[in-house]
């Protein structure tokens, strides 16, 4: 079960609170210690040095009021399966704030706050993130088959001379919760790496804005399924919120949630679907099938709610009512069909389905001639012949 708002969050948080976490042996220890012969090691008092252990399977608990640092990683193991539980504060100025190899599970109450990555781990991650995740370079950093769940903050803070992301992996799962963030104001907030064969999926509820939202380079053959759900914002400051490569890819933008930016599909055979578009907040970019096959479901709209229609090219610009009452404007480019309660429609017969010529919004009109098909512009009004 995914946990999707604050409060339910909260009880989460609860039960790993410090309590829970001193529910450790007491022992007189030194910064980071070893608790008897055991594989667990408790941080109860401030560690200046940094810890540092290379053996598969352990685990280690950061109390409350904690803080492990070091100019290097404040948190490291060469070695598989580290389990983390902090509840305090790793910071490393200069490197990592907690590194590790393959299977980290990692519960973050606390903070982790690194002048490079802040957590750098390999294959089959598991992080809970309730707290800060900071970095100068990557914020986040895994391999393949992550998992992913943030109720708190995770964020780039570099500068633009070296451009960085919030969460950088190969291939796993992310839930954004409502009232959580992943960003990045220099590049990407969350930045998929060369991979083939997989199915990522994004669920948010909460914030994710980046210069990109979502980026899958353009080697990355995989799925991407993305879902942004009422109430959850996402953001692209460099026009497009999302840029999904290669792979058979699937955007769901649900009623009442918001967009900024627009929606490149990228290659191979993709489906945008739509809910309530009426209902669709933000400032809407460019929507791009990409090459390929590509499908545009509009859920909850019917093709009589539209108001007006313009085509160029393998492009249209669609109006519809918004929920104040005015117009909302979408452009769609490269889709092969269109489906509007459930009615299938290529470009053809949807501008076919539209008589007479009628005035489009300059701003469909500016979206068409940065296409370079303002020259074969041809408007439709919102009378159906159908």
């Amino acid at each position: 079960m995914f946990v999707t708002d604050r409060r339910t969050a909260a009880v989460i948080a609860a039960t790993f609170s410090t309590p829970f976490l001193m529910a450790v042996p007491t022992v007189a220890v030194a910064d980071c210690a070893q608790i008897g012969s055991s594989s667990s090691y408790a941080c109860l008092t401030d560690d200046s040095d940094g810890f540092r252990v290379d053996i598969d399977g352990i685990d280690v608990t950061i109390a409350g009021d904690v803080t492990v640092r070091n100019d290097n990683d404040a948190l490291r193991t060469n070695a598989d399966d580290l389990t983390v539980v902090n509840a305090g504060t790793l910071i490393s100025s200069e490197q990592e704030g907690l590194q590790s190899d393959d299977g980290l599970t990692l519960t973050n109450l606390g903070s982790i706050i690194a002048g490079d990555e802040g957590i750098e781990a390999g294959d089959d991650a598991v992080i809970r993130n309730f707290g800060l995740i900071e970095g100068v370079d990557d914020a986040l950093q895994v391999g393949t088959d992550a998992w992913i769940e943030n109720f708190g903050l995770i964020r780039n803070v570099g500068g633009a001379e070296d451009p960085q992301d919030a969460i950088d992996l190969d291939s796993g799962y992310i839930l954004n919760a409502a009232g959580a963030e992943i960003s990045s104001i220099q590049d990407a907030a969350i930045d998929f790496d060369e991979m083939e064969g997989t199915v990522d999926v994004i669920d948010n509820y909460g914030l994710i804005s980046g210069t990109y939202g979502v980026l899958v380079d353009d080697a990355n053959t995989s799925s991407q399924w993305l879902t942004n759900f009422a109430g959850a914002s996402l953001t692209g400051t460099d026009d497009r919120a999302a840029y999904l490569g290669g792979g058979d890819d699937r955007v769901t933008l649900a009623g009442g949630s918001i967009l900024n930016g627009g929606i490149d599909l990228g290659a191979d055979d993709d489906m945008l679907v739509l809910g309530d578009i009426s209902a669709l907040g933000g400032t809407l970019g460019l929507f791009d099938g990409g090459d390929g096959y590509d499908i545009a479901d509009f859920e909850a709209t019917m093709i009589s709610d539209i108001l007006g229609a313009a085509f160029s090219g393998d492009a249209a610009v669609l109006s519809f009512a918004d929920a104040l009452g005015g117009r909302v404007d979408a452009t769609f480019a490269r889709f092969e069909t269109f489906l509007f309660g459930g009615e299938s429609y290529t470009l053809a017969t949807l501008e076919a389905a539209f008589a007479a010529p009628v005035p489009l919004p300059a701003g469909g009109l500016l979206m068409l001639g940065a296409l370079g098909g303002l020259a074969g512009l041809r408007r439709r009004s919102s009378r159906a012949a159908c």
